[in-house]
């Protein structure tokens, strides 16, 4: 079974289908490893850094399981320390689990997040993923864009004050 079938038995078929497609645009696609400059690291599909798999090229069908495989590794994870993740609406898995791929399922955990979700403070743990705009101590208009997008996903089902 593919990690996309996988991914989608997990989470929903809908909120797989999301966080591929939002993960997948927002890390943006490329065949060929490249030096990610700000990352420092070489990059290659998307967002992949493993040095132990780099190789000339990859395919399009390569990178797309490399991503739903690296999504389900990370969803995994979060439930561990999100307990209620299964129960969350689509778009808030779909926040915390585009905020793990690109920063670390690790931070994920070890922040507020899991804390405000189990206080039913779900608008409260969307806003923190706001948070994560910097790279190496640089603001990054990029990783501010992506997060704006990512919190309008997370809040989308849920009431939102005024």
């Amino acid at each position: 079974m593919s990690a996309k079938a996988k991914l989608a038995m997990v989470m929903g078929t809908a909120a797989a289908a999301t966080v591929i497609t939002v993960t997948g645009t927002s890390e943006g696609l490329s065949l060929q490893p490249y030096w990610d400059a700000i990352g420092k690291v070489t990059t290659y599909c998307y967002g992949e850094t493993d040095p132990k798999d780099i190789r000339p090229r990859y395919t399009r069908a390569e990178c797309d399981e490399k991503l739903a495989a690296g999504l389900l590794e990370r969803y995994v994870i979060i439930r561990k320390c999100v307990p209620s993740m299964d129960r969350l609406t689509d778009g808030e898995k779909v926040a915390y689990l585009d905020l793990a791929y690109n920063v670390g399922a690790g931070l994920v955990c070890n922040n507020s997040i899991p804390k405000l979700i189990a206080a039913d403070r779900r608008v409260d743990a969307c806003e923190k993923t706001k948070e994560y705009v910097y790279s190496r101590g640089t603001w990054i208009q990029g990783l501010f864009n992506r997060r704006v997008r990512v919190y309008d996903v997370c809040v989308r089902d849920l009431k939102v004050p005024t």
